[in-house]
């Protein structure tokens, strides 16, 4: 019997497998004659497998074994990676950062000789839509867009890989959005949920109306040029995408209204997709894709125009897809809100440190759980002042000066934010008022939150209608306030940003 390394084909495994490009890549691979076999790896692979050259496992990249499916395979094609749900980014960093460092360290026990890796336009730093860019481009992502900064920095632990593998093959395959008719479903229901299931019209002359271009990639074109990352010699990154933009043109100046807009929007979870997406439209630059032509042999058959016509008729017309990923059925991550705060707390300390502001904040329902979680985070004493439990109504008045009134209101939480950065010396006031139940308050039900944050002459409230438990409520009301203040610093939210 042949050891695997000695087969006639090839031994590939595909992570993501069942999504909207790892589908398509396990069906151009296992039509070719020179791949032994498949191995897909993905949370909920599909029911049966008619193809006796493809083999599922059942694994979670980021607490599974790895080892096993690694072992023998002549080349790994990582592709899994997450983007919803987007309010969830700890999920989102433990399957997308944590789940590539798992299975580059596969990689490097087991011995494979070479790994292709899904990164993205998104890991780019910003760049014209003019002139193309080809891959000597710097990355680092658009700032503020989790999706965009985390494949920019797996690229830079594909760097180490390969510092420490200097004998491992590392493609880097960097396309425009990929889209097709088959990935309709899981399209609408993470970007567009119930707009087509209300009827809104989507036709491909609406591209038109876009205030930016944007490049897009067929997803079958994509997955040739995968495959043939996977099975030829080629090594370094590669551009895929359409010649052709969609979109009428550039307006940059529409981002600073689009940005908040999507920001307000995403947390009150009025649509899923976060802020940061605005920001890579108009600003990830336009790719050029001489490289993949000339050294993979690549050319795409379908051109933007056609590319976009496709997904879009797949959003209106399509109700079923044979994988769970390609239906957009999202995993919701056991309501792990505590890992959630403290990734929230650490995100936002980080962004304070890095503009050298403090923070101060003022509690009402969490009674101190806030200041608490904000006091775990890294380099605490060198941002957070410290925080106001005002449990009491009077509290509230005779200490941080909040007017006459009720206290579940925008004045409130206002008011309670200028305290507390007033009487702590703080940059920054961010503060939390509400009802946590069980009972109503002020004629307002259980959930019901306000979070008002402050920074110099600028002031803004946000509303929240939360659900749960009190306890959870309360740890609930800890997350909306964190993602506000996280707003507020980077400049997502409404009214002026604070600077770098």
């Amino acid at each position: 019997m042949a050891l695997p390394h000695q087969t006639p084909g090839r031994v590939v495994v595909v992570t993501g497998a069942t999504g909207n490009l790892g589908s398509r890549l396990v069906d151009v691979l296992a039509g070719d004659p020179r791949v032994a076999e498949v191995r897909g790896v993905a949370r909920r692979p599909p029911d049966d497998e008619p193809r006796p050259q493809v083999r599922w496992h059942a694994v979670d990249i980021t607490t599974d074994d790895l080892d096993p499916i690694v072992d023998g395979a002549d080349v790994v094609v990582h592709l899994a990676w997450r983007i919803q749900p987007s309010w969830d980014l700890d999920a989102m960093w433990r399957t997308n950062v944590g789940g590539s460092a798992a299975v580059f360290a596969a990689v490097r026990r087991q011995g494979v000789a070479a790994l292709v890796h899904a990164s993205s336009v998104g890991a780019y730093a910003p760049g014209p839509k003019g002139p193309r860019v080809d891959e000597s481009w710097p990355l680092g992502g658009i700032e503020g867009h989790p999706y965009s900064e985390q494949k920019a920095g797996v690229e830079a632990m594909l760097d180490e890989l390969e510092a420490d593998r200097p004998g491992l093959r590392v493609v880097r395959m960097r396309p425009a959005l990929m889209v097709a008719a088959g990935a309709g479903l899981e399209l609408r229901r993470y970007f567009l949920p119930g707009i087509a299931e209300r009827g809104a019209p989507l036709h491909p002359w609406m591209a038109r109306l876009l205030p930016t271009r944007l490049q897009l990639v067929h997803t079958d074109d994509a997955a040739v040029a995968f495959a043939e990352a996977a099975l030829g010699e080629a090594s370094g990154p590669f551009n895929l995408a359409a010649e052709d933009p969609v979109g009428a043109g550039s307006w940059p100046g529409l981002e600073r209204v689009l940005r908040p807009l999507a920001a307000v929007t995403w947390r009150r979870r009025l649509q899923p997709v976060d802020p940061g997406w605005v920001g890579l439209a108009f600003r990830s630059p336009l790719l050029d894709t001489t490289r993949a032509r000339e050294e993979l042999g690549w050319a795409p058959r379908h051109s933007g125009a056609e590319a976009l016509e496709q997904v879009l008729a797949g959003i209106r017309a399509t109700d079923d897809a044979p994988t769970a990923a390609l239906r957009g059925e999202v995993e919701e991550d056991d309501g792990d809100l505590d890992g959630r705060i403290a990734a929230l707390a650490e995100e936002l300390a980080g962004e304070l440190r890095r503009r050298d502001l403090t923070l101060a904040v003022a509690e009402s329902l969490t009674g101190g759980l806030l200041a608490s979680r904000l006091a775990r985070a890294g380099g605490a004493s060198d941002w957070f002042r410290g925080g106001v439990a005002a449990y009491a109504t009077e509290v509230k008045h005779d200490v941080l000066g909040v007017r006459a009134g009720g206290v579940v209101r925008a004045e409130a939480v206002s008011d309670m934010a200028t305290g507390a950065a007033r009487l702590l010396g703080a940059d920054v006031g961010l503060a939390v008022s509400g009802v946590g139940g069980p009972d109503p308050q002020e004629g307002r039900p259980p959930g019901t939150v306000w979070v008002g944050a402050v920074a110099g002459e600028w002031s803004g409230t946000t509303l929240h209608h939360l659900a749960g438990t009190p306890e959870e409520i309360c740890l609930q009301t800890c997350v909306v306030a964190l993602e506000d203040g996280l707003a507020l610093v980077r400049g997502d939210g409404q009214g002026a940003p604070l600077a770098d």
